[in-house]
């Protein structure tokens, strides 16, 4: 190759330079030798030398350059029930959304902590809870392309007064 580098070298001093080619022309029968000796490396490295790129340039670009990574989004909920405190029975309005504008929740699963479940894909949900006690509301909202939150809500059911 060391070889090949210093035929190309000479190639792109003369093109680029005929007055530094200390004063040799290059004959027909020159170039017929010269070009039975340029190899596809030497070609090569005479024309990346024409564009003028130099070789530590062209070992920069040889070097990959990492793509950043994307990190996915993940969805955020938050569920506000109203009202949280009763007596029974107790009709809670369940309001769900998210902060962020660009989460587009597509599919929900709710469970009332009281044995009752939904897949109901509204929003705003009610629902009665007729015995006293303390529940935990949980929904769990996912995205089209599999992302998925949950968030939690305490409801307290009293006693219905005498």
């Amino acid at each position: 190759m060391t070889g090949n580098y210093l035929i190309a070298k000479r190639v792109v001093l003369f093109l680029c330079h005929p007055e530094r080619s200390e004063g040799t022309r290059i004959r027909d029968s020159s170039l017929q030798q010269l070009s039975l000796r340029i190899t596809k490396s030497a070609f090569a490295v005479a024309l990346l030398a024409l564009c003028g790129l130099s070789f530590p340039a062209l070992a920069q670009d040889a070097t990959p350059t990492p793509a950043p990574m994307i990190i996915p989004a993940i969805p955020r909920i938050q569920l506000l029930p109203v009202p949280g405190y009763g007596p029974a029975p107790l009709t809670v309005g369940f309001m769900l959304w998210s902060p962020d504008p660009e989460t587009v929740l597509q599919s929900f699963i709710w469970n009332f902590g009281d044995g009752q479940v939904s897949a109901l894909p509204p929003t705003v949900l009610f629902h009665t809870y007729t015995t006293p006690g303390s529940y935990v509301v949980t929904v769990t909202a996912s995205t089209a392309d599999g992302h998925s939150a949950s968030s939690f809500a305490g409801i307290v059911v009293t006693q219905a007064p005498q």
